[in-house]
């Protein structure tokens, strides 16, 4: 469901969410993108692990767990894991911002929306909570300071500043949008749809 790389150690990161037998895993990435030594990050306490994000500084893994309604976060070194933060609604995507040491994640349930916090989990607060109905995918741009998002049933993808002002739509066409990412001034994003 979700991936992520840790540029600092060379570790390829993701979320696998087969029922029954949800897990973390990690391996190495070699010079020729070869996929090495891969490892279990973790096994146990997952019901629904879905997106997850590194802060590059301090190598935790921050995840998202559907079912459970939290986040938590787990070292990418020595595999210590805690619940971070709880009572989300399905939260399901999420982005770290690096330089300002914040979380930012998408909520699907009863009450859509986008949540931002500190990595420890703490100052969470409500940044968008109108027209959003199926928010997935997350990513910030921290040169422009926006966060991206996907929502698969109005079928657009949004931005809007860090603090929730400034809305935009950037693309409202017949798109089903997933995961996001954003690199210079692109944006890149998985798609549910078939478009052969």
């Amino acid at each position: 469901m979700g991936v992520a790389y840790d540029y600092l150690n060379g570790k390829l990161i993701w979320t696998d969410a087969v029922l029954g037998r949800s897990i973390i895993e990690k391996a190495s990435i070699t010079g020729h993108g070869k996929v090495e030594n891969r490892e279990l990050l973790l096994q146990t306490g997952l019901e629904l692990p879905e997106d997850l994000a590194i802060h590059e500084a301090s190598s935790l893994v921050y995840f998202t767990d559907s079912n459970k309604g939290h986040i938590a976060v787990c070292s990418a070194l020595t595999a210590a894991c805690t619940v971070l933060s709880h009572e989300h609604n399905k939260p399901r995507g999420l982005a770290v911002h690096q330089k300002d040491n914040q979380l930012f994640v998408t909520e699907w349930g009863s009450s859509p929306s986008i949540v931002k916090m500190n990595l420890d989990g703490s100052r969470r607060e409500t940044i968008i909570a109108t027209d959003i109905v199926w928010p997935n995918g997350i990513a910030v741009d921290e040169t422009t300071e926006r966060i991206f998002w996907t929502d698969r049933s109005l079928m657009r993808i949004e931005s809007a500043t860090t603090y929730g002002g400034d809305r935009r739509i950037v693309v409202e066409d017949k798109i089903q949008p997933f995961g996001i990412a954003v690199f210079e001034d692109r944006r890149c994003w998985s798609d549910w749809g078939d478009y052969r």
